[in-house]
């Protein structure tokens, strides 16, 4: 019995013991997980800050180099211009802090909106970032908001190209009716009362456009002249201030028509149909009234889309090597440095060329009908293209093929003319890695011309019908 009560009691205090110890080990365990979560949720803000802080240097930095340039002169009369390394996506990340900006305000034009070149589109489409592609920021799944803007014009109008600044849409028309205007401007900022502020008949359909400052560049679908510059001093009287014809390189060859358009650092880099001449041309355009062809490059074939970046020149045209890299640094005498012949090239199109700091994204047309081993997007690095590189690359099939890209620091946005899925969102993050890296689609029924963006906002324009789709991420 005696022996019995000593066996309770110390089993009691063993037992004691480990309810002690466990409760020990569960405030261990508690004290650990909240300590992890402290450092990691330091290790966020520290690489937040980080970040943040690195952004803010540099564009501090580019911004005194600005300054230090600068006469009192060109300070007074806001006409500062910044040429640095490129960051973000097709816009140079410094173009923020460009004094020589022009917007829409009203019906004129002035100030300090930024105008020239291609837009300037977020860093991140999903969390509403604009500048800063240093920063950092939650990778979040896109919840998508579509919109329809109805354009006031006439519904047979055939759309070929776009650009959007401040709720303004510049749109070229390649229409077969004479009469009918080549360049419309729609102010649709009150989605209640969207207006034609203004059109233009050029004499000629346009086949694409760019913007710089109050001027419109248009390649021109006819032969009597291939490049018209449009101005704008009021959004409501556009004047074609020239029409530039390329000069022909014998007297007996036939004029050709432009097809693609692209301006950069006071040139337009002008593509056109197949001829006898250059199909890639570098045009002078410092003095727009006088454009001045300084150089070209013959391609063998029509060109559909260019993307110049700093010294180097994107090209995609219809032949089998369908994306082209130029060496420009000699602007008067292009150079072909690589070129990227994936399969499929006998019966598809190179159409669209989209970059992001290091990524260029190539997309090109089906052919008519999918051969599923004849992928439509590619993904490669302007490295490796650069270096004549091109064996690393991720690719995945697009039924109906491509017509636009866009890319952020997450996610590429694509228009592509798949049957109800003409609006994908994209991982490039998985690209190559994972079998699904489409995470969203979207129905867009009225066949995708092209696609831009201004802001935070995504713009599909349909090349048969009078509307554009305005894509938003909640």
């Amino acid at each position: 019995m005696k022996y019995q009560k000593y066996y309770n009691t110390n089993l009691c205090r063993v037992k004691y013991n480990q309810g002690i110890l466990l409760v020990d080990i569960v405030l261990a365990l508690a004290l650990a997980t909240i300590f992890i979560v402290v450092i990691a949720q330091s290790s966020v803000s520290a690489r937040s800050i980080f970040y943040r802080t690195k952004e803010k240097a540099v564009l501090l930095t580019q911004f005194q180099n600005m300054l230090d340039t600068a006469t009192s002169t060109l300070i007074s009369t806001s006409s500062m211009v910044v040429v640095s390394k490129k960051l973000g996506n097709e816009r140079r990340e410094e173009d923020v802090l460009n004094l020589s900006l022009v917007r829409v305000s009203g019906d004129t034009i002035s100030g300090t909106q930024n105008f020239t070149g291609i837009p300037m589109c977020s860093f991140d489409f999903v969390n509403h970032s604009v500048v800063g592609s240093f920063a950092w920021s939650d990778k979040k799944k896109p919840a998508i908001h579509v919109s329809v803007i109805s354009l006031p014009i006439n519904p047979t109008l055939l759309l070929t190209d776009f650009q959007i600044r401040n709720g303004i849409a510049y749109i070229s028309v390649n229409s077969s009716v004479v009469s009918d205007p080549d360049l419309l401007v729609i102010n649709f900022k009150d989605r209640a009362r969207i207006q034609l502020v203004s059109s233009i008949n050029t004499g000629s359909g346009i086949s694409a456009l760019t913007l710089a400052n109050n001027r419109v560049y248009a390649a021109i679908a006819g032969t009597a002249s291939q490049l018209h510059v449009i101005r704008f001093d009021v959004l409501a009287t556009p004047v074609i201030e020239k029409k530039f014809t390329l000069p022909l390189p014998l007297a007996s060859t036939s004029p050709t028509k432009g097809s693609a358009v692209f301006y950069f650092n006071n040139k337009v880099f002008l593509g056109t149909e197949k001829w006898d001449g250059d199909e890639f041309s570098v045009i002078d355009v410092s003095q727009p009234a006088s454009p001045k062809k300084v150089g070209g490059l013959e391609i063998g074939s029509k060109v559909n889309d260019i993307l110049v970046q700093n010294n180097v020149a994107y090209v995609a045209d219809s032949d089998d090597k369908q994306l082209r890299v130029l060496n420009i640094i000699n602007s008067t005498q292009p150079i072909l440095q690589s070129v990227f012949m994936p399969s499929g090239g006998a019966r598809q199109d190179g159409k669209t060329i989209s970059v992001f700091e290091d990524n260029i994204n190539f997309g090109r047309t089906s052919g008519g009908f999918d051969i599923s081993v004849d992928h439509e997007f590619f993904a490669l690095s302007t490295s490796s293209l650069t270096q004549n590189n091109v064996n690393s690359y991720a690719s995945i099939n697009i039924p109906g093929g491509l017509y636009g890209m866009v890319q952020d620091r997450h996610y590429l946005y694509l228009a592509t003319r798949e049957t109800g899925k003409e609006f994908k969102v994209l991982d490039r993050e998985v690209l190559g890695v994972s079998s699904t890296p489409i995470i969203l689609t979207y129905p867009i029924p009225v066949t995708p011309q092209k696609i831009t963006c201004d802001s935070d906002h995504l713009y599909v324009l349909s090349a048969l019908a009078p509307v554009i789709y305005d894509i938003y991420f909640n």
